[in-house]
């Protein structure tokens, strides 16, 4: 398991790599907006990268979505884990927690 995640954040911190993905994404959602816009654009792109096969964006994107859903009031929580499938919020919530800093 750590060989996996080593490999994950190697791939990830690889600025060599001659992908254009190898930089760090920026969020896609503006900190201003409310909880449920930011949600349901970072779930978009998410899908999006998901439908590409692009690996690192769909892992960026599911960290943003992890930490918005960790970062925002209960109440605002369940409203916009509705927005959502239970295996995307989950797989958000781990995202986030194994490569947050």
């Amino acid at each position: 398991m750590a060989d996996l995640y080593k490999k994950i954040m190697d791939e990830l911190l690889d600025h060599n790599n001659s992908s254009p993905i190898s930089d760090p994404i920026t969020a896609p959602y503006d900190p201003l907006q409310d909880y449920q816009t930011q949600t349901a654009i970072t779930h978009q792109f998410l899908r999006q990268s998901k439908r590409m096969r692009n690996r690192k964006a769909q892992l960026w994107y599911a960290y943003y979505l992890g930490e918005i859903l960790e970062n925002m009031p209960p109440e605002q929580r369940i409203t916009c884990v509705k927005q959502l499938t239970p295996y995307y919020a989950t797989v958000a919530v781990h995202a986030y927690y194994i490569f947050r800093i």
